[in-house]
């Protein structure tokens, strides 16, 4: 096996050291980009990249965040988060979940950013196929009160027409 490389900041009682990877600036041409990649193997498993915030056993802090976010520019940079396909089992699956927790568990919230003009839409669909998957949407079960409720509700407007609700089955 090759050695391996470690960047650490220092130890401390009341704050350790920040660590930054990143290209410069530039005036007059295009910035460098920061890639993180492992290795490939032909006749092995590759190794993982795993971005974790820090953990704290205190009740009065809360956990580090990890922030993934694209640059501002005449047209915003792209965040895409896609799983690979294989050679000969089933592709890997992407999942975005809220972790659980003591009291309540966090919200996942998909949505597109507000626009002075147009905004962007939210599409959930699954993947055509020789059988193509399902897409559902359902509320959570309670064990001590009401179950959790559904709500497909269209846009309201200021100018002109609400927006509808359609729901309609496939052509067989």
């Amino acid at each position: 096996a090759s050695g391996a490389v470690v960047m650490v900041s220092g130890q401390s009682d009341v704050k350790t050291g920040d660590i930054v990877l990143g290209s410069v600036s530039s005036k007059g041409g295009e910035t460098g980009s920061v890639m993180l990649s492992t290795g490939n193997s032909e006749a092995a498993s590759v190794g993982s990249i795993v971005l974790t915030a820090g953990s704290t056993a205190s009740r009065d802090h809360a956990g580090g965040d990890v922030s993934i976010s694209s640059g501002f520019g005449h047209e915003g940079g792209s965040v895409s988060v896609s799983a690979a396909g294989s050679l000969n089992l089933d592709g890997a699956s992407v999942v975005v979940t809220s972790t659980a927790s003591d009291n309540a568990s966090g919200d996942v919230t998909l949505r597109s950013g507000a626009a002075d003009d147009n905004s962007g839409s939210v599409s959930l669909s699954s993947g055509n196929g020789n059988v193509a998957g399902d897409v559902s949407v359902a509320g959570g079960m309670s064990t001590g009160g009401a179950g959790a409720g559904v709500a497909i509700k269209s846009g309201d407007s200021s100018s002109g027409n609400a927006g509808s609700v359609s729901v309609s089955s496939g052509a067989g």
